[in-house]
């Protein structure tokens, strides 16, 4: 049940969050399952350099969500990801972070690729399905 007692705020700036913070969240919501998913400072630097977007939503200083942009921002953005920690979902998180997004990102093109269980989620913020676009993805290639 949505908790009406918090206010988030969201910070674009990635390097206000603690990298065990961001970790937890991603785990929280299984990104990077079994992987030995870790992030490091330089990894903070490359997963949020030039052309990606960053957007952190927090309840006091407590990181419960996040989404990441990329784009060229002239013509077109792509959501990467919109994550929500389990236990802060159905407090309006996601929709806020894709608030934030429209804001920056109005003038562009907006693209995301949904699981089936998030579709009415984008559909809900105006990112609808495409009869002719089909997503198509790998796993990451064992390093040798």
């Amino acid at each position: 049940m949505p908790d009406t007692n918090h206010t988030f705020d969201v910070t674009t700036d990635w390097t206000a969050i603690e990298l065990q913070a961001f970790h937890d969240l991603y785990q929280s919501v299984n990104f990077g399952l079994g992987s030995g998913l870790d992030f490091s400072v330089d990894d903070m630097r490359q997963i949020f350099s030039p052309g990606v977007f960053g957007f952190f939503a927090l309840d006091n200083e407590t990181l419960v969500g996040a989404a990441r942009v990329f784009s060229d921002d002239i013509y077109c953005a792509w959501i990467a990801e919109i994550c929500v920690h389990p236990n802060w979902q159905g407090n309006g998180i996601g929709g806020m972070l894709m608030e934030e997004i429209n804001s920056r990102f109005g003038h562009t093109a907006l693209y995301g690729e949904a699981f089936k269980n998030q579709v009415d989620f984008f559909t809900k913020q105006g990112i609808k399905p495409k009869e002719k676009l089909v997503a198509c993805s790998r796993a990451p290639l064992a390093s040798s």
